[in-house]
């Protein structure tokens, strides 16, 4: 055998082995769901405006069965779940003004609810704490839309869904909980008073462009 040959043979060797080990590790995604989330994005640049059509069937997220609601808000749920994953995609991609348009979206889409879980399974929160950072608009959100649900009128839900949360996620919202106590402060529904709260800023002395 040529040395040719046997060099052939080796990459052949080589690329079989790498296809089957890469094929191992592929996970997919409905199909639908990921075109939906592409094209809400792919009208950004030329419209500066989010197009929430695409995602009526875009997320397919498990409603989980701990939620104290009924599954008739399923919609509501699967909304919020897209909407988080276009916000993780903005991230990922560093446009700011993006996430920004997302986050108006959720502001809008969670106005007239009173806590997280009227609008979103325990699947998008563990999402939204996987995929940001303690310094995330979207985390700050999260905490400060959870925390009227973590009241001694949902101890119980609390105790209840404290095993499947993070235990982090859980720390923020005892910090949250003590710092309105001490500052005496009054909580409002997040981005009732300025939703500007929630904006990623390019510059300290910038104007928010969003509000």
């Amino acid at each position: 055998m040529n040395k040719r040959k046997r060099e052939q043979e080796t990459s052949n060797n080589a690329s079989k082995r790498f296809k089957s080990d890469f094929a191992e590790t592929i996970t997919l995604v409905d199909a639908g769901s990921t075109a939906n989330h592409i094209k809400a994005y792919a009208t950004w640049p030329y419209s500066q405006s989010l197009d929430l059509g695409y995602l009526a069937e875009a997320s397919q997220v498990e409603v989980c069965q701990k939620l104290h609601h009924d599954h008739a808000n399923w919609r509501r749920f699967q909304l919020t779940n897209s909407l988080v994953t276009l916000w993780v995609s903005g991230d990922y991609l560093q446009d700011s003004g993006f996430k920004n348009a997302v986050m108006d979206a959720m502001l809008r889409h969670t106005e007239d609810c009173i806590g997280i879980w009227d609008v979103a399974a325990i699947q998008t929160v563990l999402r939204i704490w996987d995929f940001t950072t303690d310094s995330s608009r979207l985390r700050q959100w999260l905490i400060d839309f959870t925390f009227p649900s973590f009241t001694e009128i949902d101890i119980k839900l609390c105790h209840d869904l404290g095993k499947d949360l993070p235990l982090e996620f859980l720390v923020a919202l005892f910090k949250k909980s003590l710092q309105e106590k001490e500052g005496g402060v009054q909580f409002s529904q997040p981005g009732f008073a300025d939703r500007c709260v929630y904006h990623e800023h390019l510059g300290a002395d910038e104007g928010c462009a969003w509000a």
